[in-house]
């Protein structure tokens, strides 16, 4: 894992998801237009709330959308949770040299939801992905 520096803005989302959820953040990650929490194994449902109340919620206050991360030590499973909404039907990994690759096979329907407008869905998967996995180099959605 990479390490980074957390600003006093990320350091503020977590302290507020924490008060909102009842959940300890493992890490979160901000950017322009997203907050992706990461949260410990069995935390997810918790997090999210009845009826997605909490994520609801951080939405309002926070003005960007919010996705939350069960955390996985198995690289596969954490692609798909990363992935989760998007229906995953397979993951598949490609050796190249001293990196990985690996493309992500998502419903059809939500393929273009998955990669998102300029690839922007893609890049924050691939950056939420490679600051825990650093060998995983580039991943695209078949």
């Amino acid at each position: 894992m990479r390490e980074r520096v957390l600003t006093e803005d990320t350091m503020r989302a977590i302290t507020l998801f924490e008060g909102i959820t009842n959940v300890r953040v493992k890490d979160c990650i901000e950017f322009e237009a997203r907050l992706v929490y990461i949260v410990e194994p069995g935390a997810l449902a918790k997090a999210i709330g009845r009826k997605g109340r909490n994520l609801t919620r951080m939405r309002e206050i926070v003005k960007k959308r919010v996705q939350v991360v069960e955390w996985n030590q198995d690289v596969e499973q954490f692609i798909r949770r990363v992935f989760n909404e998007y229906g995953v039907q397979k993951v598949v990994f490609e050796d190249r040299g001293e990196s990985k690759h690996a493309t992500v096979y998502v419903d059809p329907e939500k393929k273009a939801s998955a990669i998102g407008k300029n690839g922007a869905n893609l890049k924050i998967s691939h950056e939420v992905i490679s600051s825990y996995f650093e060998d995983i180099k580039s991943i695209n959605i078949g």
